[in-house]
């Protein structure tokens, strides 16, 4: 190792894990876990990067990953009293265990990764590790503060402050105060989309339960004078307002009168006095508001509601929409989750998602269950879920749900069973009813086992899909037939033609090669390409003069949505 790996290294005797609060008016850290084991901090170019000895497994210690960018503020360090550094997060940090070099010479399967993605330490931090992102470490020699301390010269490197440490160990444990919450949350008379908004502010670690307790009286008082929707914007914009707790902010922050006092000014505001007026055109006719929920490796986190294109499940229960919730499965960065061929994520798929699969989500008074995905947010690893809810006294469930999408009786195959529901669930520009009476059925036209009546329209009525375009002469006014082949499932209570998009928009053509080669034997003159290149380098050269020149480009290279630029 060299002298400057062992300068960016330093000894730990311990980790904890809580948040900065205050006592009275002085900063300090809350502490809600602590791993008194031996272990290193290391400081990276990008990261920082904690490992610590696993008091269960002598062979395997923790890495913990935490990414330069998501820290907040300054890394506080105690001075030479308390060789302590503290910092806090966006976000959970990446969890791995790893394998000691005596395990790793020792192990016969060379296939067995050496990392294994977690989602928490232990049992005790298991409870606090989606919602407090504030981590302590403490060296082992009090002469590493002044190495450092020398750091804070380098560039990709937090700037590094100095604060008095004081860690309290909190009298109530985490766990309680997250499910004394619940209960209490529960147990108003709120709206959901109150309590949803509410139950955000702690899973997504903005505010303490306790805090939020004490948020309630002031949500009886908006509802009372306001719409609901003004009332679910105002919470909504909470947390853009907020600080982070640190020894750099004031106490006064965080009082429950600052903080009404921010929800105040939000209501105030010229959002909610555009709520107010009653404007149309917030959300598009076909769309509805839908929330959403993150699954990552290490919690929940909700957000919205957000306009969502609308599905035929939407359309038909457009009164139930808050029954409805959007999962997605990704990093708490927000990225997809990536094959690592360095870690094992087994952990991760195998239990921490399949769990969240089999056994729902729980907010506030709703117990979410798995219902279906659509092909398309297959691939961008989202699906639904849904609550129970009561439509025409009758309670609707995930299973009567399925029966009323359609009848898959006859499915056996687990995939075709899946792919058949997701019809259902694929976005829909629009839906137009149309007569029962004017739909007939007509029989394939087969030869010797084959189909030959392909059709030559693909749109999608009911449970059918390629709805053909044949012309019946002897039959006068509109009519639609379906073919034995196009009923992928029978769906009686659907009756609407939906599309799922169209090719209103043109799409690029490029000349390669090989095609300009084929249309000069053809007798193109070579001045009509080079034509086309001068009129493209033109408007390219066009591209930089105005921000809507730059626009357009961008739109139509289609950047702009390779890249989610807005």
């Amino acid at each position: 190792m060299t002298l400057q790996e062992k300068r960016r290294a330093f000894y730990i005797v311990s980790l904890s894990c809580g948040v900065f609060d205050y006592l009275e008016e002085t900063p300090i850290f809350r502490e809600y876990h602590s791993l008194a084991e031996t272990g290193m901090i290391k400081f990276g170019y990008t990261i920082l990067v904690v490992t610590i000895q696993n008091p269960s497994n002598l062979q395997k210690k923790y890495r913990l990953e935490f990414d330069y960018w998501s820290m907040y503020g300054s890394i506080y360090h105690g001075g030479y009293t308390t060789q302590s550094l503290v910092f806090t997060c966006t976000g959970a940090p990446r969890i791995y265990e790893i394998a000691t070099r005596a395990s790793i010479t020792t192990t016969k399967d060379k296939e067995d990764k050496n990392r294994k993605r977690l989602s928490f330490l232990n049992d005790g931090h298991k409870h606090i590790v989606a919602t407090c992102f504030t981590y302590r470490v403490l060296l082992r020699d009090t002469t590493d503060i002044r190495l450092v301390h020398m750091l804070s010269n380098e560039r990709y490197i937090p700037p590094l402050d100095r604060w008095i440490d004081r860690r309290f160990p909190d009298s109530v444990p985490y766990a309680e105060q997250l499910g004394k919450f619940l209960v209490l949350l529960t147990a108003q008379i709120f709206p959901f989309r109150i309590k949803y908004q509410l139950q955000m502010l702690v899973w997504n670690g903005e505010l303490p339960p306790s805090t939020v307790i004490g948020l309630f009286p002031y949500a009886y008082a908006l509802l009372s004078r306001r719409r609901l929707d003004v009332a679910v914007n105002v919470f909504q914009k909470l947390p853009r307002k907020l600080q982070r707790p640190c020894p750099n902010v004031d106490s006064s922050e965080f009082d429950s009168e600052r903080l009404i006092e921010i929800l105040t000014e939000i209501e105030e505001g010229k959002v909610s006095e555009f709520l107010d007026t009653g404007r149309p055109g917030h959300v598009h006719q076909n769309q509805t508001e839908v929330h959403r929920a993150t699954v990552a490796p290490t919690g929940i986190y909700l957000c919205g509601p957000y306009p969502e294109t609308q599905n035929r499940v939407l359309r038909r229960f457009s009164r139930f929409n808050d029954f409805f919730l959007r999962v997605e499965f990704v990093e708490e960065t927000g990225d997809p989750i990536m094959y690592d061929i360095t870690s094992n994520l087994d952990g991760i798929y195998y239990d921490r998602f399949r769990m969240i699969l089999r056994d729902g989500i729980i907010i506030a008074d709703r117990h979410f269950n798995f219902l279906g995905f659509s092909h398309s947010s297959l691939r961008a690893r989202t699906c639904w879920f849904m609550a129970n809810f009561i439509c025409n006294g009758e309670l609707v469930d995930v299973s009567r749900m399925i029966h009323k999408l359609g009848n898959f009786q006859h499915i056996y195959s687990p995939a075709k069973f899946a792919a058949r529901i997701g019809q259902t669930f694929s976005d829909t520009l629009t839906s137009i009813a149309i007569d029962p009476r004017i739909v007939r059925r007509a029989e394939d036209v087969e030869r010797n086992g084959r189909v030959f009546s392909d059709e030559s329209i693909l749109s999608r009525i009911g449970s059918a899909y390629s709805v053909s375009d044949s012309i019946i002469s002897s039959k006068k006014g509109p009519e639609i037939m379906l073919r034995k082949s196009m009923v992928k499932f029978e769906a009686a209570d659907d009756w609407n033609i939906e599309t799922c998009g169209s090719g209103i928009e043109k799409l690029p053509f490029f000349l390669n090669a090989q095609l300009i080669k084929i249309l000069e034997d053809l007798g193109v003159p070579a001045e009509a390409f080079l034509e086309l290149q001068g009129d493209e380098i033109e408007t390219l050269r066009q591209t930089v003069q105005s921000a809507e020149q730059t626009a357009k480009f961008l739109e139509q290279s289609h950047m702009a949505r390779s890249t989610r630029l807005p």
